[in-house]
């Protein structure tokens, strides 16, 4: 299996199964036990390498389709008329800026032009780009400018991606974007991080912040006993709330902030 990973960067549970001949439970144990010793990294379906992130925005505009509409699913049925949120350069950001509905009265700011772009024609919302140096390679503003213009603005909640997130850890591979990422959580009462499967129990290049930083986490997990792991050391942190199919009150579920009141 770790040979078929090599060649082709991913392997699907139903795939291998059918390949070797084995039944999916089989397969799924096996990987089970590659990811605890290192060697892969379980994401829903099957697996990836270890400690693989997409390295672009269109890498990562690619990946995981599924997880992140769950996740906006979620971020959107929270949100409340008047409120101004800001998203970042994150493909779920795009997703969350498809989804927003036509009766809130939001402001919506963002530094991700593809985000922007979703809002093209919206005479139901204000929509506010951050200006700045345009990064092509992750779709983002970025520089002194862009932190100065986030950090202008007073936000209800600040919805930010990363490219890894580990117990101690919320990690981007992008340098510029750091400080950007740093801006949106100062910026906002609420700041939440988003991440799907593939980011979990990773590391990314640098580091925007611990897990505690940010008042939750919104994360859509696979049942490895690697993330169930993950996610128990992060409830110690921060409120987490884990998705994991289509959301409603029954499958989302949110474990408190420590030391926080649970929000309304």
């Amino acid at each position: 299996m770790l040979q078929w990973l090599d060649e082709s960067g991913s392997l699907r549970t139903s795939q291998v199964s059918a390949r070797l001949g084995v039944s999916v439970d089989t397969v799924r144990r096996d990987l089970d036990e590659l990811e605890q010793a290192g060697a892969v990294h379980r994401v829903r379906g099957g697996a990836i390498g270890a400690r693989t992130t997409p390295s672009s925005f269109r890498h990562r505009r690619d990946a995981s389709t599924g997880a992140r509409r769950l996740i906006a699913d979620l971020v959107v049925a929270r949100l409340r008329p008047g409120m101004a949120i800001g998203l970042d350069a994150g493909t779920t950001s795009v997703e969350i800026a498809r989804q927003l509905p036509h009766d809130l009265d939001l402001t919506v700011v963002t530094n991700g032009p593809a985000a922007l772009a979703e809002l093209a024609g919206r005479t139901d919302l204000t929509a506010v780009s951050i200006g700045g140096r345009l990064d092509t390679r992750w779709m983002a503003t970025t520089g002194p400018g862009a932190v100065a213009a986030i950090g202008d603005h007073r936000l209800d909640l600040a919805v930010v991606g990363c490219c890894a997130l580990s117990s101690n850890s919320v990690d981007t591979d992008s340098l510029d974007e750091v400080s950007t990422k740093r801006a949106w959580i100062d910026a906002a009462e609420r700041a939440v991080a988003v991440a799907d499967e593939t980011k979990l129990g990773v590391t990314g290049r640098h580091r925007i912040a611990q897990p505690g930083d940010f008042d939750e986490l919104i994360v859509c997990p696979t049942d490895s006993s690697a993330h169930r792991n993950l996610i128990a050391a992060l409830e110690d942190l921060t409120e987490v709330t884990t998705v994991t199919e289509p959301v409603t009150p029954s499958r989302a579920t949110t474990r408190p902030n420590p030391g926080k009141e649970p929000s309304p």
